[in-house]
Parts: structure tokens; sequence; C-alpha cells
């Protein structure tokens, strides 16, 4: 099962629909949740993004280090 389809299921188990909020899907590593309808808790969807990102940072320094990184970024695009 892809990363992707993880988090769509965790949407619908939040009891919202594929028109409430979309998930797309940028090079494996990136995805963009659009929250579309005034009815979804952006606080949800951000705990739901949460559970599924992953950024590996160097211990010293902080910095991202590259490889194995899953990044989510959660938008709201009602109108």
């Amino acid at each position: 099962m892809t990363t992707a389809t993880k988090i769509k299921n965790a949407i619908k188990e939040a009891g919202y629909n594929n028109r409430q909020v979309t998930v797309a899907n940028r090079n494996y590593i990136a995805f963009v949740l659009t929250i579309r309808s005034e009815e979804v808790n952006p606080q949800d969807i951000k705990e739901i993004a949460r559970r599924f990102e992953s950024i590996s940072r160097c211990d010293v320094t902080g910095e991202i280090l590259s490889g194995g990184n899953t990044y989510i970024r959660v938008v709201k695009n009602i109108g």
C-alpha cells in the first residue's frame, strides 16, 4: 500500500471524503493535502499529516538529511 493510499484511508477514517480533502502526490516524497470544504476541521487533517510526515535531521547541526524524507503540506482552498 502506498503512502498516498494510507493518507487517503486515514482521511476517510476521520470521516471526510475525497471531495472534502484531496491528496496530491509530488514525486513520492512530497504530498499536498488540500481542504476543499468548510465542514473540515483543519486540525484533524494536520494531525493526519503529522502521522505520515518524516524528516531526518542531523543531531549536531539540525540540517535536513537527504534521502528517506516524506514532506506533507496542508492547504485550504475553498472557493
